[in-house]
């Protein structure tokens, strides 16, 4: 029973369930929380997120903050038609081996999952090396849902050291429609 405030200061799932007079309300939520390396951290945004779906900027990547079930719950940034290109200054150099991308997605709406992601690292914040890139497969069926779908996008590479992360999430393009991705976190580990 969650009574009061309490401290994560370790990886975690925490579950949760609404119950009133000893009946179960809703169902069992989970969410599995990262203590890692760039909670917190500075983050810059090379594209200016959506004026609708900014939430509280590039910091919002970093919170540990999961945007929910509805991409219209303001915790999520929205870019249009770019990619989302995020870096992160770690403020240290740190062991880094996996980065994941949390992204939403709903087609009807124009939101898809990003057609590539890539990972890039730096000690300077100048110049970067590309440590993995990963590509949609472009068989994969598009269909139109009216429903949204959350997905973890693990992204793991042999151990490098680094100061600086960059994630790029390249944008789907699509013929005669604007395409957007959401996401509201980024996790390095």
């Amino acid at each position: 029973k969650y009574e009061k405030s309490f401290i994560i200061d370790k990886n975690t799932t925490i579950s949760a369930v609404a119950i009133r007079d000893g009946k179960i309300l809703t169902d069992i939520e989970q969410k599995e929380l990262f203590v890692h390396k760039a909670l917190g951290k500075a983050t810059f945004l090379k594209n200016k997120p959506y004026h609708s779906y900014t939430a509280n900027g590039g910091s919002t990547l970093v919170d540990m903050e999961y945007g929910g079930r509805t991409w219209a719950s303001g915790k999520w940034i929205g870019v249009l038609n770019k990619d989302l290109e995020v870096e992160i200054d770690l403020e240290k150099e740190e062991k880094v081996s996996k980065v994941i991308l949390s992204c939403i997605n709903d087609n009807a709406a124009g939101i898809y999952f990003p057609q590539g992601i890539e990972v890039l690292v730096s000690n300077d914040g100048k110049l970067y090396d590309s440590v993995l890139t990963w590509e949609r497969d472009l068989n994969e069926k598009q269909t139109i849902n009216s429903s949204s779908m959350r997905r973890k996008f693990t992204l793991e590479f042999d151990p490098i050291t680094c100061k600086y992360v960059k994630l790029k999430a390249h944008c789907l393009k699509l013929e005669d429609k604007g395409v957007f991705i959401f996401a509201d976190e980024v996790i390095v580990l």
